[in-house]
C-alpha cells in the first residue's frame, strides 16, 4: 500500500472511530466532568486552556491507541498522516 492509500485508510479509520458510541460517550463524560469551569463571563480564564489541553491529550491518545491496536497502523504511518494532513485537507473534505 503506498503512502496515499495508507493516509486515506488512516483518515477513514479516524472517521469511523470518532463516530462510535464509545468515543462519543468518552467526550460526553469529559464534558460532564469539566463544564462547571465555564461560565458566561467574557473573560477567558486560564482553566479554559488547561481543560482544552487535557481534552486534546485524551482524544489524541484514544485515537492513536485505536489506530495502533485495532487498525494496526504504526507510529511512523500515523505521524506521516498527521504531517501531510494540512496540505491535503481539501482532498479529505
Amino acid at each position: 500500500m503506498d503512502s496515499q492509500d495508507k493516509n486515506q485508510a488512516i483518515f477513514l479509520a479516524i472517521t469511523e472511530l470518532i463516530t462510535t458510541r464509545d468515543f462519543l460517550d468518552s467526550q460526553t463524560a469529559f464534558i460532564q466532568q469539566n463544564y462547571h469551569h465555564f461560565d458566561d463571563d467574557e473573560e477567558n480564564k486560564h482553566i479554559y486552556k488547561t481543560v482544552y489541553d487535557n481534552y486534546l491529550e485524551i482524544m489524541e491518545k484514544t485515537i492513536e491507541s485505536k489506530l495502533m491496536g485495532d487498525f494496526k497502523f504504526g507510529d511512523e504511518e500515523i505521524n506521516a498522516f498527521y504531517t501531510s494532513f494540512p496540505e491535503k485537507k481539501e482532498h479529505y473534505e
